[in-house]
């Protein structure tokens, strides 16, 4: 009939359509019964023949189930190849298609957490239906699948659905896992509260000393966002790594963990720990939780001064989930570090671009809008616009109290309020929110958060300025916030110059260049620290270099020449530059070979006896 009706030629032992169309008038002709039955026939050939798993994949997406135990592997790798080249919408499918197998209940749910995790990519609210069924209906099993699947959600920020599921789900459950599901009921309760009387019942009251690491995490950062007891909160933020901390175990309260560390002032410890989680992380291909992962990395790393790698970790985490698909209680956070980043590169320009764009309203409800709240009123302060700036520092102080969030090591929208109150003239107000923050800041104890603290009283006191700067500078000099202590040097360095000091600034001065030079020039501290260095001479300044060769060094060769000369080592040289080790060596090749001398020993004593004089190494 085929060769009849001229679609079809005799070809060796068999038949070759003539046109290409054929095939799709034949397909379309058939019933859907026959047509999903004649898939399956060729999908088995083509399985028996070896052909190509993505070939398989085609045949079987057209195809009734199959009931064979090849399927679902053949899909699951062809779903995996599809994810390495960027191809959503066909994963997608694949694993779809693998839910149409007559399965038990244990791997469908696997087969519909895995799904969901890539649904996030391009259909969100589909995959918080789905992960609200799985916490509902879990997987007939002793496994964790409930857990993981509200695990996987609430990294996300999306709680309310979930949070209902999980209390739905609490009554059938007993245990690790219950223990482990009201841990994660406990972790998105957003006012920071305990009072028992606004839980639903059936959720287990939070104990003051838990066994459990996701409950661990979620007593940490409750005491951390009341601001009370730095010890406990971190010693349960570190339980939950030593209970829970390998690969493959829960998102959320690890990345809860770790921001607790970044309050406690271990910022190395929280490093490390959203490497390993990051990392983690891209290997289960939950990439919603992993750009958050890069977002609190992003601020630990603006926290540090380490600009470049900042910024490098919020562009990372647009790419790993655009802005689009950032879930609405969160993506003000990604905004507000983001802003922050950009202020303190001086780029007020895209700064109030991102300030001005629109988050969806339902933002407001979420965890992370006293975030926006803050650095949009930076931004105001920035552009003049003072008494705006006032009310949105108001407006994040009524967010955060109304939350429970009364530690300033979160934000510290007090003391940056005091200073707008005190350029406004209402000195009064401004010395009651500075000395409100220091007493929380004591109560806390950190000594970043002191130090900012006793920094922003500093700013706003009318008697002994710079005796309470000198004590902020004292108190971040140890910290590993070291844009705070920068701007505590500059605040201390000015009040020096102003009350006829130089002698006593020059020495700050010269640490600020030293800092600058260690990070990013366009950092807007670069133009303040050369206003200060012809304020207390070239005496002052350290880091000038004599040799007649330097201005033929390309800037990034000066930079990494420069580091060498402060004691740097190459690791820690391409760290800071967010730079290969290999970029490094070739960057100070090329420094020696245009210096003229023959390696890093020479390098380090020509800067050492480059005092005064020359070109500006910052």
């Amino acid at each position: 009939m085929l060769q009849e009706t001229g679609l079809a030629i005799a070809s060796g032992t068999g038949l070759r359509l003539t046109r290409p169309e054929a095939r799709s008038w034949i397909l379309a002709e058939m019933p859907g019964d026959e047509r999903a039955e004649l898939h399956a026939r060729a999908a088995e050939l083509a399985y028996r023949a070896a052909v190509a798993d993505e070939d398989i994949a085609r045949l079987l997406l057209a195809a009734r189930p199959v009931d064979e135990p090849w399927v679902i592997p053949v899909l699951r790798r062809t779903c995996a190849a599809a994810l390495r080249v960027g191809r959503t919408a066909q994963a997608i499918a694949c694993l779809t298609r693998a839910l149409e197998e007559p399965l038990d209940p244990a791997p469908r749910a696997q087969l519909g957490l895995e799904l969901a995790a890539i649904e996030v990519l391009a259909a969100p609210e589909a995959a918080g239906r789905r992960l609200a069924e799985i916490i509902r209906t879990g997987d007939g099993g002793p496994g964790r699948i409930r857990v993981r699947a509200a695990d996987l959600g609430l990294s996300r920020g999306d709680d309310k659905a979930l949070r209902r599921a999980i209390v739905e789900a609490l009554p059938s459950t007993e245990g690790e896992e219950r223990g482990a599901l009201a841990g994660l009921f406990w972790l998105t309760e957003s006012d920071g509260q305990d009072d028992i009387d606004l839980v639903p019942d059936g959720v287990p009251p939070l104990p003051d000393d838990p066994t459990c690491p996701v409950q661990a995490a979620a007593r940490a950062w409750r005491l951390a966002l009341r601001g009370a007891d730095l010890t406990t909160a971190r010693a349960l933020a570190q339980r939950v790594f030593t209970l829970d901390g390998g690969a493959g175990a829960l998102i959320l309260p690890r990345l809860t963990a770790a921001r607790t560390l970044l309050l406690t002032d271990d910022l190395d410890e929280a490093e490390v720990r959203l490497d390993v989680l990051h990392t983690d992380l891209r290997r289960r291909q939950a990439r919603a939780a992993a750009a958050q992962t890069l977002a609190v990395r992003g601020e630990l790393n603006l926290r540090r001064g380490r600009l470049d790698m900042a910024e490098r970790d919020v562009a990372a985490a647009e790419r790993s989930l655009p802005r689009s698909l950032w879930h609405r209680y969160t993506v003000p956070y990604l905004l507000a570090v983001r802003i922050l980043i950009a202020l303190e590169h001086g780029d007020l320009g895209q700064a109030g671009a991102l300030a001005a764009a629109s988050a969806p309203a339902e933002s407001r409800e979420g965890a992370s809008w006293g975030y926006l709240l803050f650095a949009r009123a930076l931004v105001a302060v920035k552009d003049d616009r003072l008494p705006e700036a006032v009310e949105l520092f108001r407006a994040t102080g009524r967010w955060q109290l109304g939350r429970g969030r009364i530690n300033p090591a979160l934000m510290p929208w007090r003391s940056l309020a005091a200073r707008v109150h005190d350029a406004l003239g209402d000195h009064e107000e401004a010395r009651r929110l500075a000395d409100e923050e220091l007493a929380l800041a004591r109560l806390w104890g950190a000594p970043n958060t002191l130090g900012w603290a006793q920094l922003g009283a500093g700013r706003v006191a009318r008697e002994g300025r710079v005796e309470r700067l000198r004590e902020a500078v004292a108190t971040l000099r140890g910290t590993p916030a070291r844009l705070a202590y920068a701007g505590a040097l500059l605040e201390l360095a000015t009040a020096e110059l102003d009350t006829g000091n130089p002698r006593a600034a020059a020495p700050l001065v010269a640490e600020l260049f030293t800092f600058v030079t260690a990070h990013r020039p366009s950092s807007k501290l670069v133009a303040k620290v050369r206003e200060l260095s012809e304020r207390t001479g070239p005496s002052a300044v350290r880091g000038r270099v004599p040799h007649p060769a330097w201005a033929t060094l390309t800037e990034p060769e000066q930079r990494t020449a420069s580091l060498v000369g402060l004691g740097h080592g190459n690791r820690e040289i391409a760290e800071t530059l967010s730079v290969s080790r290999r970029t490094v060596e070739l960057r100070l090749s090329g420094a020696y070979r245009k210096l003229g001398i023959g390696g890093r020993a020479e390098l380090i004593a020509l800067l050492r006896a480059a005092q005064g004089g020359g070109i500006d190494v910052a």
